[in-house]
C-alpha cells in the first residue's frame, strides 16, 4: 500500500507524463493538480525521488523528443512543439 506522499508523487509524475507537452506547464498547476502547495510539493517531490520538479519534467520531455527523433519525417520544429518545447533554440 502507498503511503500518503507515495501517492502524491505518482500522481504528480503521472499529470506530468499527461502534460508535459503544454508549454506552459507550472509548479503551481502540477501542485493544484494534486491538492497541495507549490513548497510543500517542492519538499515532498525532492525528499522522495531526489529531482527537482523541473528537472523530472525536463527529462520527460527529453525522453519523449528522442523517441520522436526516429520518426525522420518531423522536423525539429516540430519535435520541440510536440514535448512543450516554447523556444526552438
Amino acid at each position: 500500500m502507498l503511503s500518503a506522499n507515495g501517492k502524491v508523487i505518482m500522481d504528480v509524475t503521472d499529470y506530468v507524463r499527461r502534460h508535459f507537452p503544454d508549454p506552459n506547464l507550472s509548479v503551481k498547476e502540477i501542485a493544484e493538480s494534486v491538492y497541495h502547495t507549490p513548497p510543500y510539493l517542492s519538499n515532498v517531490f525532492k525528499s522522495r525521488t531526489g529531482k527537482k520538479r523541473i528537472q523530472y519534467i525536463k527529462e520527460v520531455r527529453l525522453e519523449y523528443s528522442v523517441a520522436l527523433m526516429e520518426d525522420r519525417s518531423l522536423t525539429l520544429a516540430d519535435i520541440s512543439q510536440r514535448c512543450g518545447y516554447s523556444d526552438q533554440n
